[in-house]
């Protein structure tokens, strides 16, 4: 996959975004922004390398209305111009609302709990919905997408299995890049 390029707009966009948030101290703003960049990117490119049965014009990508760290990622998803488009939409994310996630293509999921994630996941996947969430244990529930924090960075683990039973295709080259089992990349 290649590396997304930064451009002027999205490090200004980060940069306010920083300074809109004074709760959070100086080095753990930095962080956060930092970790929303990166974040960001590889959101991007696993949906750039996503392949759903029916091609959607723009894709839209669900973050969760109530996760603290949705606001940062959304300017900095707002920040680059990928191909093909890719609008954010902040959603409630609980398994009664369900339904208000129907039409997202992809679903980045916030941390939650275990049962409410897994009956979440389990009606999404009956549908081409790509579901991304954070942690080795986001897959064990029928997560497709597992987005690891590591020693080298934000990685990433697929479910293939999840990915297949909801009609969706991954690049196998971009496949190739993520973490193996047994931790080999």
């Amino acid at each position: 996959m290649p590396p997304l390029r930064l451009r002027p707009l999205r490090r200004l966009l980060i940069a306010a975004l920083a300074l809109a948030l004074p709760q959070l101290p100086g080095g753990a703003l930095a962080q956060a922004a930092a970790g929303a960049d990166e974040l960001a990117d590889l959101v991007l490119g696993i949906i750039h390398y996503t392949r759903w049965p029916a091609a959607p014009a723009p894709i839209t990508l669900c973050l969760a209305d109530n996760d603290a760290a949705a606001a940062g990622l959304a300017g900095a998803l707002g920040a680059l111009a990928p191909a093909p488009p890719v609008r954010v939409a902040l959603r409630h994310m609980a398994p009664a609302q369900a339904a208000e996630l129907f039409d997202c293509q992809a679903v980045l999921f916030p941390d939650m709990a275990a049962g409410p994630r897994q009956e979440l996941l389990l009606k999404l996947n009956k549908r081409p919905i790509l579901t991304l969430g954070r942690g080795e244990g986001f897959c064990s529930y029928a997560g497709q997408i597992c987005l690891i924090d590591g020693p080298k960075g934000l990685r990433f683990r697929a479910n293939l299995d999840a990915i297949a039973f909801s009609g969706l295709r991954l690049n196998p080259r971009m496949l190739q890049l993520g973490v193996r089992e047994g931790g080999a990349r």
